[in-house]
Parts: C-alpha cells; structure tokens; sequence
C-alpha cells in the first residue's frame, strides 16, 4: 500500500500578484517527514520500556510488515530525543518549583 498525502493550495482569484499560498505542514521529527512521533514513542517505549535493542526491534517492527534498518531507528531515536528536550527542561523547571514550594 502506498499512501498519498494531498496538500491543497489556494491561489486569490481576484488579484493576480497574490500567487498561490499552501497552508503549512505538520512538522516531523526528521527533515523527510516521513516518521511521526508515533513511531518515535514506539522505538523509545520498546527500547527503554521493554529493553529491546536496536536489532531486536528490527524483528519486532518485521513482523508487522516494516523492516527498518538499525540505522534508521536510531536516527529516529536521536531525533525524538532532540524533539523531547524542550519538554523534559520544562518538567524539570515544574518539579524544581514544585519542591521549593513545599520545603517553605
């Protein structure tokens, strides 16, 4: 199966100087787009939660039909971990407030 993502564009009928303009697209985690933060959340949770490594996923990920290679998963695992950043400094900065609240 192949999945095809159409992406509409708009053009201004009435004025001819506007051009066409494309509503912006849903960023990835790497430059292709083509894996989302599902896939991330299944390679972290399987390696981390389940503690398979990166060529037991490999089987894993075969036996549903996608045969990534080892270097595919950990440039998704290196690119979740670069997406989460932000998100774990922002938990730490909560926790960090959180325990000066309760030792005053």
């Amino acid at each position: 199966r192949v999945r095809v993502t159409l992406y509409p564009k708009c053009a201004c009928a009435s004025h001819e100087q506007c051009g066409s303009a494309q509503p912006e697209r849903a960023t990835g985690l790497m430059e292709s787009r083509r894996y989302g933060a599902s896939v991330a959340a299944e390679i972290i949770s399987a390696k981390y939660g389940c503690r398979l490594l990166f060529y037991c996923q490999q089987n894993w990920f075969a036996g549903s039909g996608w045969c990534p290679t080892r270097s595919t998963l950990l440039n998704i695992h290196k690119a979740a971990k670069c997406a989460e950043r932000p998100l774990a400094a922002h938990y730490r900065m909560q926790l960090m407030q959180a325990n000066t609240r309760q030792i005053c």
